[in-house]
């Protein structure tokens, strides 16, 4: 698979690389110190399950910190997901980032496009993609997995989290698994007017997926801190985020109830049974990622004459 990231000056000799979007304030001087003291420990292996940075995560979000998976890039994560659901229908937003077509690709899945229009500054229209699936559901085509990214990658556009809430509904009753994108929503006025955090806290939906970075606010792309996210299971073995996202009862998956991360059971919709080691189902997965970055295109997004698969970054 041809690599397509953004942020790739060793390929490309530029003098100004505007295919990742950093926090233009560079890293943070805390974070500098921090990283500095810690080469001290370059002789020891990591916490192999990220357990105190996910309890920080979880305090600060005020989550279950069985509910927060590290992973060592965006793109990691979104491949990970979509190995662990395994859909074999999935629906994108066109334009928008390239390497969920490419994480459904690589697990055999089959594509459908919602295209966003130029004569409408490529905004996304909620209404109008929940109409959408709706009609693909009613021909038999309703996919198990849509990606969205907000705000959107390329056109950097926002929609508000009410805005979004009745399509994450829609979403949860059929079924769908959602994979929201909010790794720019930081760099937003209001964040919280816009990030769905909110529900993954209420435990109000089971199949939503938040996907976030320390990449782009802190401007840490060339940290590489961890890889192979994990969370304990009820027997005190190390458990791969691979089957934290299997696991609820009646996943695809196919994975044990049994981890911390299982939500209501879809095939009776009652509430997940509580895990060996405490934590309640019906929360959902908060996915914080290390990397992962913007591309910026030259001229219109094309896939085909639709998206932005073939797209090539400046």
């Amino acid at each position: 698979m041809e690599y397509q990231h953004g942020g790739d000056i060793y390929t490309n000799q530029v003098e100004l690389d505007y295919s990742a979007n950093l926090n233009p304030l560079g890293l943070p001087e805390g974070v500098r110190t921090a990283y500095i003291r810690a080469a001290d420990r370059c002789s020891v292996y990591p916490d192999s399950r990220c357990l105190a940075l996910r309890s920080k995560l979880a305090a600060f979000h005020r989550i279950d910190r069985e509910n927060v998976i590290c992973g060592n890039g965006a793109a990691e994560l979104i491949f990970l997901i979509v190995q662990a659901r395994r859909p074999k229908r999935a629906l994108l937003i066109a334009p928008s980032f390239l390497e969920y077509e490419q994480a459904l690709k690589n697990g055999g899945c089959e594509i459908s496009w919602f295209d966003l229009k130029e004569e409408e500054g490529f905004a996304l229209s909620v209404p109008e993609l929940t109409a959408h699936v709706k009609r693909e559901a009613a021909a038999g085509q309703r996919p198990d997995m849509v990606f969205l990214c907000n705000p959107n990658n390329p056109t950097g556009l926002a929609v508000e989290r009410a805005e979004l809430l009745p399509f994450l509904e829609y979403c949860e009753e059929c079924g769908i698994v959602c994979v929201l994108d909010e790794c720019f929503v930081e760099f937003l006025d209001e964040p919280e007017c816009f990030s769905v955090m909110e529900e993954l806290r209420s435990g109000r939906f089971s199949r939503l997926f938040i996907l976030k970075a320390f990449t782009k606010i802190y401007a840490m792309a060339g940290v590489r801190d961890y890889s192979g996210p994990g969370t304990s299971g009820g027997h005190g073995r190390q458990q791969t985020a691979v089957e934290c996202l299997r696991s609820r009862p009646g996943g695809r998956g196919g994975g044990s109830p049994g981890t911390g991360v299982c939500g209501p059971d879809e095939r009776t919709g009652k509430p997940g049974e509580k895990s060996p080691d405490g934590a309640d189902g019906g929360t959902g997965v908060f996915c914080l990622s290390f990397q992962g970055k913007l591309h910026i295109f030259q001229g219109p997004a094309v896939r085909e004459g639709r998206g932005a698969g073939n797209a090539q970054p400046l």
